[in-house]
């Protein structure tokens, strides 16, 4: 899990999300971006093609989206 204050970039400079690619060595598909604001969250992490996780709304560019943070922490159990 980061945090993207830990990567010395603010969302969304791609920087922020490369630079965890980077540290952890996986494929972009094996990243979960979470958050609540499409353009600075969701639409940054699908143009690296990494998977999104939308919390409290519905779009169609998410690969998840949940109504509360809760129902996220509750799918966790799902995401190998």
């Amino acid at each position: 899990i980061f945090a993207f204050d830990q990567t010395g970039y603010l969302k969304p400079d791609f920087r922020a999300y490369q630079q965890v690619l980077t540290y952890t060595g996986e494929t972009p598909n094996r990243h979960l971006v979470v958050g609540d604001t499409i353009s600075t969250d969701i639409l940054p992490a699908n143009s690296l093609k990494m998977k999104t996780a939308l919390i409290g709304s519905r779009h169609h560019s998410a690969d998840y989206s949940f109504s509360i943070l809760a129902h996220f922490c509750n799918a966790l159990t799902f995401f190998p």
